[in-house]
């Protein structure tokens, strides 16, 4: 499959989940921990400078203030960083199913629905065709029915849109498996020897290729 090619966002595995909760809860009170430091860097800085004899006062001060503040900025940095990458994955995750969601409600559009029907009563019509494998008849049929063909052509682009989401990792797996897989094999069944006559027919393995992948993969699944 082709992932889209971005940098990867490293994982904490088990501990995933108390990790983040963790950095959220010290970012939100991000202010009241680097006062907290810097309080603890002040009292450093008068420790070290009552420890300190007279010529190395200003000398040791000024090391344990220069250290300490470098400290904080790291930890501040680290903390912001790493606040945004949770950000960064909860907002990717809410896209992915935001946009999941919205194309499978597609699929219960009126005009879809119209469009699923279409082929099935084709189908059923001309099923003594593909039950022989007379696909030349089948395809025959299909051309001359320019409502069916149009239902066609739009329910496997469809399919074919949702599969290379999948492979772009675009659309959440999970969920997409959950809601298309008994739709894509029940037309996959349907309507696959007509698929490969197309891609024979036509001498190219790329018409509908995701769709054509996923549904044999998830037919060797399920």
């Amino acid at each position: 499959m082709h992932k889209s090619h971005e940098h990867p966002v490293y994982s904490f595995g088990k501990a995933e989940k108390l990790v983040n909760s963790t950095i959220a809860f010290v970012f939100y009170y991000r202010l009241p921990l680097v006062a907290i430091l810097l309080g603890l860097l002040t009292w450093a800085g008068v420790h070290m400078w009552n420890a300190s004899v007279q010529p190395d006062k200003l000398k040791n001060l000024a090391t344990v203030m220069t250290c300490g503040s470098v400290i904080i900025a790291i930890i501040y940095a680290i903390l912001n960083y790493e606040y945004s990458q949770i950000r960064f994955k909860h907002d990717k995750k809410n896209s992915i199913d935001l946009l999941t969601f919205n194309i499978a409600s597609k699929g219960h559009d009126p005009h879809m629905i119209i469009h699923f029907r279409n082929l099935k009563t084709f189908y059923q019509t001309y099923r003594h065709l593909a039950d022989d494998n007379q696909m030349l008849k089948f395809h025959s049929k299909m051309e001359k029915d320019t409502p069916t063909r149009e239902s066609f052509i739009i329910v496997f682009n469809y399919f074919e849109c949702i599969s290379v989401g999948l492979d772009q990792g675009i659309i959440d797996d999970t969920f997409a498996q959950e809601f298309f897989k008994y739709m894509f094999l029940d037309y996959y069944d349907l309507y696959g020897p007509y698929l490969h006559f197309l891609r024979r027919k036509l001498k190219s393995d790329r018409i509908y290729k995701s769709y054509v992948r996923l549904a044999s993969k998830w037919k060797a699944l399920y």
